[in-house]
């Protein structure tokens, strides 16, 4: 879909909204059950929508009287196979990161050929889950008082007292209508100053509204009605900000994650659980000995915000408990927070991979040397520049990406290397450009590092780098990392590998150069086919990739790549070692490597003369849990070794 600046946004959803506010039905009252039950869904990971994009899809239901609440994006329909039938329309919704966006979906209703996993378990009656609903009153953290004597007066929240009053459960005839009064009442506790602390103004109104319909609606009830007294100050609100309702429904969502959240006796025991394994991995302490055992001790941390690894700190400080395998009692982080929960549960860190299936036909009028099965009934999709917002066409894009990783990979059209090249063109235009650019590999391998292991020697590093350069051009060499993101996203390949050689920063003196990435998939597919079956089999849980000049990492790039044609995981499957001589090619690798989220070892030095200056592991080595892998498997061969680096990639 083409590019739209946020007001774009705002204003087009705001006329879709209020359009239907004009016909007399309000997007956020349920008169009626849905066709499809309580929340939309995306299809493929199960997570909810939110925000604003609940409305959208509720109307696109209701217009279609669609008998489903799950979606999905037309790079996932393609990527299975699927298509959009003949009648349908995609419906416009709002992607909220990297950046304000609009992106467009399918009802798995409005598609066929999904595999049936796709389609989700049938629809259940609509009936109300009692069971949530009184979690949510456990989780409210508001007093109620019950009332035999309002007869006569409505039930109500009153924030001075900050209590709810409402008349006796068996002044309902139902269960069901006690909490359709209560719901309402318990959302407007959650904006008291000592619970989410959201200002009482007509946002806060909307707010009300639109969370009391998600609530409802998720604990599958329905007949929510309100006065509306406020629509015309909102109706005021908005003609002055439209991007009213986007906040609305963002505030709406946090109010409904509030009082759904994990009932606290389990958030207790779980953070116990992370910090008795803290204390007997890093300092050999018995956890029955310190005061952590006390649940309400646990529950001052948890409300002051304070982690396992944070708490255990603080009292190996203040007994002077020695660390194990280490002469310093340097405190504990959040890597070792995240390592704790990998044990404690390590479900929680599963990564999920999508199998798609690589057509190799090179078809006449191909956009990219390699395709994947499209939908027929979908015209080619409009240039940027003829595109619509409000055009529901037939072509439910992503905005992501236009096709997968497995069309475009290697095609060297993704539209992201010309946004990067001339962004950084921008940057300091007056000075070295090998500097920038190596200033900005540095540097973004110093914060994906850091984000984990805070490095000080790194991050002063850092620091020293980007006092080089203006406010502004710092700015856009964060956008660059932004960009090198989403051209990843867009498509596996060696995307800095192949800036650098289009900006000619290469070193001629020495012959330097990177193997394109074409050529670095056919060796990884060449080396794929004896391995791919002992992983599937079971016989291999890894294997291990070795590149002693790796360059810019196209080498493993490819490998990964290979993998995933194989239908195989390389984040739980591959493990690589790279070294290069040149500081600049290792950060590279280390940069994509990370972003692809591989576990590997990025080493500075002199593979023949055994000299290394530096060591880095990606996020994901650390995540992974691969140090005990590899220690477990100490003396394992590496699988693959490339015998002939290319000429000048290892300086």
């Amino acid at each position: 879909m083409a590019h739209f600046s946020h007001q774009q946004i705002f204003h087009f959803i705001n006329n879709r909204l209020l359009a239907l506010m004009k016909r007399g039905m309000i997007p956020w009252h349920l008169d009626t059950p849905l066709p499809a039950s309580g929340i939309p869904e995306h299809a493929v990971t199960g997570e909810m929508f939110s925000g604003i994009n609940i409305l959208l899809l509720w109307q696109a239901t209701r217009d279609n009287m669609l008998p489903s609440n799950r979606w999905l994006t037309g790079d996932e329909l393609r990527a299975v196979g699927g298509r959009l039938i003949d009648s349908a329309r995609p419906t416009t919704i709002v992607r909220f990161r990297p950046t304000l966006s609009l992106m467009k979906v399918a009802n798995v209703a409005q598609c066929e050929g999904l595999p049936a996993a796709y389609l989700g378990p049938d629809i259940k009656p609509w009936r109300a889950e009692l069971p949530l609903l009184e979690q949510m009153v456990s989780m409210a953290e508001v007093p109620i008082v019950f009332r035999e004597d309002m007869t006569s007066e409505p039930a109500c929240y009153l924030p001075g007292p900050d209590r709810i009053e409402i008349p006796p459960v068996t002044q309902f005839d139902t269960d069901v209508g006690f909490y359709q009064a209560l719901l309402p009442l318990l959302v407007a506790s959650s904006g008291h100053e000592q619970r989410l602390n959201i200002p009482d103004d007509v946002v806060w109104e909307l707010v009300k509204e639109l969370a009391t319909a998600f609530l409802l609606a998720r604990c599958r009830l329905s007949g929510f009605r309100s006065s509306l007294s406020f629509v015309p100050a909102l109706t005021s609100r908005l003609r002055q900000d439209e991007s009213v309702l986007f906040r609305a429904g963002m505030l709406a969502s946090r109010v409904q994650r509030y009082l759904l959240r994990e009932p606290r006796s389990l958030a207790v025991e779980r953070w116990q659980e992370l910090a008795a394994f803290l204390t007997g991995q890093y300092f050999d302490q018995s956890f029955a000995d310190t005061s952590l055992v006390c649940e309400s001790e646990v529950v001052g941390h948890l409300k002051a915000g304070n982690s396992p690894g944070q708490a255990i700190s603080a009292l190996a400080e203040l007994y002077r408990w020695p660390r194990r395998s280490t002469l310093t009692r340097a405190s504990l982080t959040l890597a070792h927070d995240v390592l704790a929960l990998a044990e404690v549960c390590p479900t929680s860190l599963t990564v999920y991979r999508r199998q798609t299936e690589r057509q190799l036909s090179l078809p006449d009028d191909a956009m990219t040397p390699l395709s994947v099965p499209t939908l027929s009934a979908v015209e080619p999709v409009p240039d940027a520049a003829n595109d619509d917002p409000e055009d529901d066409g037939d072509d439910p894009a992503d905005n992501v990406v236009e096709l997968p990783s497995a069309a475009t990979s290697g095609s060297g059209r993704t539209p992201y290397r010309s946004q990067f090249v001339a962004l950084f063109k921008r940057i300091s235009p007056y000075e070295n450009r090998w500097q920038v650019f190596s200033d900005f590999v540095h540097m973004a391998a110093i914060s994906l590092y850091n984000s984990i292991f805070k490095n000080e020697e790194l991050e002063a590093d850092y620091m020293r780098r980007v006092k080089r350069y203006s406010k502004e051009d710092a700015s856009r060499l964060a956008e660059l990392m932004g960009i090198l993101t989403m051209g990843l996203e867009y498509e596996v390949c060696d995307f800095l590998g192949s800036i650098f050689m289009e900006l000619e920063l290469s070193s001629s003196r020495i012959g330097q150069y990177f193997t394109p990435y074409s050529v670095s998939y056919m060796m990884g597919k060449i080396q794929m086919v004896p391995m791919a079956e002992a992983l599937r089999s079971g016989e291999r849980e890894y294997v291990t990739v070795s590149d002693p000049a790796c360059g810019g990492g196209a080498m493993i790039i490819g490998m990964y790549q290979a993998m995933l044609d194989e239908g195989l995981n390389p984040q739980k499957q591959m493990f690589a070692h790279c070294v290069d001589l040149d500081p600049v090619a290792a950060m590279m690798t280390y940069v994509q490597l990370s972003l692809l989220g591989l576990p590997a070892v990025v080493v500075i030095g002199n593979s023949l003369s055994q000299e290394f200056s530096r060591h880095l592991v990606t996020p994901m080595y650390h995540l992974g849990l691969w140090r005990y892998k590899l220690a477990r498997d100490e003396g394992i061969r590496h699988d693959v070794v490339p015998t002939a680096p290319a000429k000048g990639e290892a300086a």
